[in-house]
């Protein structure tokens, strides 16, 4: 007798929305990424009964519960065991960080779903009827659930299984004489050898399909006769142009290995047996696979991260790099969002490097759910096969690259397809052409002139010629990663990066001319440089030329877009944002180390835009992802819309270090940096120049590098890094002598005259180990410092003048004004550029009253002497500056847990302690009573319990009233808002609810002033106007 079976509101009741709930009981549009789970594959060897997932919670699109009914579970308690075991080793294969959640009374027992060989369990159980607010959903998504493991390695765990067995098996293919240093017969092999498994695991490849074999399926790699007709009968089945070998003579290819024959064979047939019984015990070999489960995204992930490590120097040299399969689902999401609904079943799709096919892959199957969702049925292989050939193009320079995004595609075709084993009409049209012969109805181009070397990596490529202008004005939604990296120094690289310039130019004068002369394209058209030779921006605009107007262009970029501040770099960017309508950033920069994704150091971002040139009152949206160590490990991202900030384009033109205030900081945090703005300053580096002062770097040695003579430098004080002081770098301090007759790089010798402040690039995050030294001496410092001379300064003391520096140097405002503007203190490195210090704001010192002068050389003096006056230090230069105790606060509560060191990152994330909330609690009452007593209106801010699972309440309450459970709207609401970091959930004119995640950040006391402003404008009208009733 059946027993219950899960429902909406039993998913309600654990924190999930409807709009993220898929249900897997029969296939639709909304679970096509599911279909593996729904149309399970029926083999006559798979003993082992499983239970099917009834429903799945996703959080930002990706699985994390899978859900069933436990309550209605018949059977023995062995049966049951058993078929949960295979059931978690079914959903492991899908390469998620997710769980599986049984649904008993009263109660819900989590399975994580990981890759392991015991078969201990690791299940909790979480209580149903537990009091207070609390979320799964939320509690899974911060790992807040006590004896729960951790799933930092899940996601990369199948993922690397393959990867390592894929390696393995071409490592052992390269070892042999036949194939050593043949890349392409071993990834074509290979890929054979998957593409065959595949089958066999779908049952779509059996003795009946295949009967040419004359065996069974699995040995169909086990001789060179079964070799040969294999790849024939894939030929002929699906398309010749399949991962092609060297020889399609295929019997005579295969005897070519001659006595290393069986040792190939031997090895592509691992590849293709799967476990007896279809029981899998993950003892982490082929057997222990089954790719009816293993998605085509994560299996086109890990061929390509494959291929890359056998063209490794090749794939440097071209910025290649692949893309997580979760980051591209949102990005396709994201951009298919931006269309008509009626416009994206018709969507036509381009990625211009496309590289292994991944945002191919995902965005063939979206645009067949659109079609599903429209039709309200299934697409018959007809449609599907219409949508493949004319919806999606890719362009890359990479021909085995391109090869592997067929394969996916292909995959992709027979997954959604609704009779896969139906072979009447099954073969594939050719999708793939080099440059010479591809058209505009190419699906995959080799974007390479005919005269271009496969290995010259130095080429244009989709940028050029090698695309025609038959593609200009096609494609509804340009997406995709393009390279990154700036080009080498040498003659090859530098010609390309030349003609980056001019890629720029062209498409802004087009776009001119479509635009009207005074859209300031013209100017750009004229002038325009490409900053460091980076490809990554050539390719944005080329997509301006591909995308119709009005279309959806979504790239991933690196994030040095959104931060340079270095004149090349910041016209770069006003460029573009002149240029194209960005209409989102979501910035990834703080999450750049982790397992989001994985072998990628460089900060990046994902630029969303419309195609079309912006009006200055037009407004994008900014997101910066925090660092969450434990959600980041699983390769999540916590997208916090309400955060996003609205950025008008001309504000942020004049204003090109917003991007990175708002990254670090709040809004205000902007608020600071508008006071320090207005003030009668002027940079550091402006000031030197003015008073003819010498700065720089410091000398450089390089013994196997060209020499010059250091001899005038014989005799100073030798300030190098492992044996610097701390605060000064005087004679008496320092024994080390230079001694040197040469360097490589001596610099001017006046940047070492005393009076002279020396900061060293390394800065530590407690002032106590020295940010900057002083001395009345000449110092010669080596390339780990930055220095400033005095020597020469006419309008008062130099001394003086250095003093006034020293102290700047250690303030917080110095270091919180680098955290706000550099381009790469908090972005790429914990190291202070000289060019940061060069931009910090100074008063000039010839307008300091006397009185100050000496207060700064009192306090330098100090600092020499080891007495780290670091509160007087701050107190006057806050003084100096006029921040008021407010902005000095909002400038403390940031350096507290934005500046990127790992003791800072670690406080931002903890929970706050109970004095931390308190002082929360106190400062949003303090802000919120004078505004409503003004109106009658008492307010009283309460503490609603400590911390529960992920987050922590308040109660705002108006006028003594006694608020009633808010537990359910406030899981309602949360599930709505599934990234949020705050929910505020009002009972109208009386009470307000205030949900945070329990993490310092946001409850420091300038996080208080923030959500007292937001309750202010909110709902401050309503509560007056109840007030005064």
């Amino acid at each position: 007798m059946m027993g219950p079976s899960v429902t909406t509101e039993d998913l309600l009741s654990l924190g999930a929305s409807q709009s993220n709930i898929r249900w897997l009981t029969k296939p639709t549009a909304e679970n096509i990424q599911y279909l593996d789970l729904i149309e399970s594959v029926t083999r006559r060897d798979c003993a082992a009964p499983s239970i099917r997932p009834e429903a799945v919670v996703e959080f930002e699109g990706q699985p994390l519960l899978y859900v069933v009914d436990g309550r209605g579970l018949a059977g023995s308690v062995t049966v049951t065991r058993e078929a949960l075991a295979q059931t978690l080793r079914t959903l492991t294969l899908r390469g998620d960080p997710a769980y599986l959640a049984v649904l008993e009374f009263g109660r819900v027992v989590i399975h994580p779903i990981e890759l392991k060989k015991s078969k201990a369990d690791t299940s909790i159980s979480w209580d149903t009827q537990q009091s207070g607010p609390r979320s799964l959903i939320q509690d899974l998504v911060a790992e807040a659930i006590e004896g729960l493991p951790g799933r930092g390695v899940r996601r990369a765990a199948v993922h690397e299984l393959l990867f390592r067995l894929l390696t393995e098996a071409a490592d052992a293919l390269f070892a042999t004489r036949a194939l050593s240093g043949l890349h392409d017969d071993v990834l074509a092999l290979i890929g054979r050898a998957l593409f065959a498994r595949f089958l066999i695991d779908r049952e779509i490849m059996t003795r009946t399909t295949f009967p040419d074999l004359k065996d069974a399926p699995e040995n169909c790699f086990s001789s060179s006769v079964h070799a040969a007709r294999t790849c024939k009968w894939l030929d002929d089945t699906f398309n010749g142009e399949l991962l092609p070998l060297a020889n399609k003579h295929y019997q005579a290819y295969f005897k070519l290995f001659g006595d290393e024959a069986s040792k190939v064979f031997h090895i592509l047939s691992n590849v293709i047996h799967r476990a007896p019984g279809g029981q899998l015990t993950f003892e982490s070999e082929w057997k222990d696979l089954d790719f009816a489960h293993v998605p085509i995204g994560l299996l086109s992930e890990v061929y390509e991260r494959y291929a890359h490590r056998h063209i490794g120097g090749k794939a440097k040299k071209e910025s290649m790099h692949y893309t997580p399969r979760h980051i591209a689902e949102f990005m396709i999401e994201e951009a298919f969002a931006g269309l008509e609904s009626e416009q994206r079943r018709h969507a036509r799709l381009l990625d211009p490097a496309a590289g292994g096919g991944v945002f191919l892959t995902l965005g063939f199957r979206k645009l067949v759910a659109a079609l599903w969702d429209k039709n309200r049925r299934r697409p018959t292989r007809r449609e599907i096969r219409r949508i493949l050939y004319r919806q999606i193009r890719g362009f890359d320079i990479n021909a085995s690259a391109l090869k592997l995004a067929a394969l996916g595609l292909y995959l992709t075709a027979i997954e959604l397809d609704p009779n896969p084993t139906d072979f009447d009409e099954i073969p594939f049209d050719p999708l793939f052409e080099p440059s010479g012969r591809a058209t505009v109805h190419t699906v995959l181009t080799h974007a390479r002139l005919p005269n271009e070397s496969e290995d010259d990596p130095y080429v244009l490529g989709s940028l050029g010629q090698a695309i025609s202008n038959e593609h200009r004005k096609k494609y509804d939604v340009v997406i995709g990663n393009p390279p990154w990296s700036g080009l080498s120094s040498t003659k090859g690289a530098k010609e390309v990066a030349k003609q980056f310039h001019e890629v720029v130019r062209d498409v802004a004068r087009r776009r001119a001319d479509d635009n009207g002369q005074g859209s300031g394209l013209l100017e750009i058209a004229n002038s325009y440089e490409n900053p460091d030779g980076v490809p990554d921006l050539p390719f944005v605009w080329r997509s301006m030329e591909w995308a119709v107007d009005g279309g959806i262009i979504a790239l991933a970029l690196h994030a040095r877009l959104l931060f340079k501040q270095a004149d090349m770099g910041s016209r770069a960017r006003e460029a573009l944002f002149t240029a194209l309508r960005v209409t989102g950033v979501l910035n990834g920069a703080a999450v750049r180390k982790e397992n989001v994704w994985p072998n990628v150091n460089a900060p990046w971002c994902l630029l969303f835009a419309r195609n079309e040139v912006p009006a200055d009152h037009d407004v994008f949206h900014f997101v910066s992802i925090e660092l969450e160590k434990r959600l980041n490990g699983q390769g999540r991202l916590r997208i916090d819309e309400k955060s996003a900030q609205p950025i008008q384009f001309t504000v942020f033109k004049q204003k090109p270090y917003l991007l990175k205030t708002l990254f670090r900081g709040t809004a205000m945090d902007a608020a600071v940096m508008e006071h320090l703005a207005a003030l009668k300053t002027i940079s550091v580096g402006k000031y030197m120049d003015k008073h003819g002062l010498k700065c720089g770097e410091g000398y450089k040695v390089a013994e196997d590098s060209k020499q010059q003579d250091s001899s005038a430098m014989i005799g100073m004080v030798d300030l190098r890094r492992e044996w610097s002081p701390r605060f000064a770098a005087g004679r008496d301090l320092i024994k080390h002598r230079f001694e040197r007759r040469t360097l490589h790089r001596p610099r001017d010798i006046a940047i070492y005259r005393g009076p002279v402040v020396i900061l060293p690039v390394s800065v530590p995050e407690d002032p106590d180990q020295g940010v900057g030294l002083i001395s009345d001496n000449d110092v010669a410092y080596s390339e780990s410092f930055n220095g400033y001379s005095m020597r020469g300064f006419k309008a008062g003391n130099p001394y003086a003048l250095a003093c006034y520096l020293h102290v700047l140097t250690y303030s917080k405002l110095f270091r919180y004004y680098v955290l706000m503007t550099s381009s790469q203190f908090g972005v790429e490195r914990d190291s202070l550029q000289k060019e940061d210090v060069d931009e910090f704001p100074i008063i000039p010192f010839e307008n300091l009253h006397q009185v100050d002068a000496t207060r700064a050389q009192f306090l330098s003096e100090a600092i020499a002497r080891e007495e780290m006056p670091w509160p007087e230090v701050d107190q006057f230069v806050f003084e100096l500056y006029g921040i008021s105790a407010e902005l000095q606060n909002v400038i403390t509560d940031t350096l507290s847990v934005s500046l990127p060191y790992p003791t800072t990152a670690e406080r931002a994330e903890r929970a706050p302690s109970e004095p931390e909330t308190e002082a929360f609690r106190a400062t949003l009452e303090g802000h919120l009573r004078p505004i409503f007593q003004i109106a009658g209106v008492d307010v009283v801010v309460k503490t609603r319990s400590s911390v529960a699972g992920s987050w922590a309440f308040l109660d705002v309450v108006f006028d003594g009233y006694e608020p009633a459970g808010w537990d359910q709207r406030w899981l309602s609401e949360l599930a709505d808002n599934q990234g949020a970091s705050g929910i505020l959930v009002p009972t109208p004119q009386h009470h307000i609810g205030v949900g945070l995640l329990a993490q310092y950040r946001y409850w420091t006391t300038s996080r208080a002033r923030l959500c007292a402003l937001t309750i202010i404008r909110e709902y401050g009208d309503a509560v007056v106007a109840q007030g005064s009733a």
